[in-house]
């Protein structure tokens, strides 16, 4: 490798290792790298350095990089139209909207779902009763276990009908914060389609953004036909 300053042919000792690093020359003040040739200039030779002006750069040592300098953003900025103004703000707000939509739409589902199943542990007691009665019934003796079973059976039933009772007014009972949350997803969604459409997103998006919006307000108003 070349261990001389190409500018005052300066001997320095150089090795693998500091291939990459950036020197100034103590003799010249020439910026030099290190390569795997060896030394080369990076910037042509600086000035001498003076007492009044001395150099800070010393042999070994990365030469400091200038720091870039931001705007102070004003604090009436509001969190909003910084998350809009991100790269990523639309897409996150859409994805955000979407999840509460087909989670607040799935909500009834689950409600109807919870109700059918207590209606088929029902009509499953219902069932089994019903088989051992008939087994016990083929059998002569035991009209006493038929019996108690007999009795056993309403109360059963009375307790199974009360569970189904209650998921039926749950679902009842969630209607109002389910629309809520609707509503709110629909308001991300649509603020993050309009987004999408605007003319620095990318083609697809804007597409994306224009259909899910257009899809939004065929259904509301169906909605609001179907309940006129």
């Amino acid at each position: 490798m070349k261990n001389t300053c190409p500018s005052c042919q300066t001997v320095y000792a150089v090795t693998p290792r500091d291939i990459g690093r950036r020197i100034a020359c103590r003799k010249c003040n020439a910026v030099l790298i290190i390569d795997e040739q060896g030394l080369r200039y990076e910037t042509p030779p600086a000035p001498a350095a003076t007492e009044e002006n001395p150099l800070d750069i010393d042999v070994g040592k990365e030469s400091p990089r200038p720091k870039k300098s931001r705007p102070l953003q004003g604090l009436g900025t509001g969190i909003g139209h910084w998350f809009a103004n991100l790269p990523e703000g639309p897409t996150l707000l859409f994805t955000f909207g979407a999840l509460l939509v087909i989670t607040f739409l799935f909500m009834p589902i689950i409600g109807k779902a919870k109700v059918d199943r207590r209606q088929g542990t029902l009509e499953e007691e219902k069932y089994k009763h019903d088989q051992e009665v008939k087994i016990l019934r083929t059998k002569p003796g035991n009209d006493t276990k038929v019996k108690l079973l007999e009795e056993e059976w309403p109360k059963l039933k009375e307790d199974l009908d009360v569970d189904i009772k209650k998921a039926e007014i749950d679902i009842k009972r969630s209607v109002y914060l389910d629309r809520y949350g609707l509503l709110l997803g629909f308001l991300i969604l649509a603020i993050g389609s309009i987004r999408m459409m605007a003319a620095d997103q990318p083609p697809m998006k804007r597409i994306v953004g224009a259909v899910v919006v257009t899809a939004q307000m065929l259904f509301v108003f169906l909605s609001f036909i179907i309940r006129g």
